[in-house]
């Protein structure tokens, strides 16, 4: 069986809430991680939110991978 290395990740991230119904987040990878995929690695940076008007909540976000640029 092969030997399988898992780099170290750490991700802080923030989140603010200027009304109760609705939230706003950040996270960044701080350390830039490989994959399975040969010549692809992954460093990310997302951001989101959540907006609960009471019935449905909507939740939209984005992600961008920083180590393909």
């Amino acid at each position: 069986m092969p030997d399988l290395d898992i780099d170290p990740q750490v991700t802080p991230g923030a989140a603010y809430m200027p009304a109760d119904c609705l939230s706003l987040e950040a996270h960044l990878d701080l350390l830039e991680a490989g994959t399975l995929l040969n010549g692809y690695d992954i460093h990310r940076f997302s951001m989101g939110g959540e907006f609960d008007p009471g019935l449905v909540p909507k939740r939209p976000g984005a992600t961008r991978n920083l180590a393909a640029y």
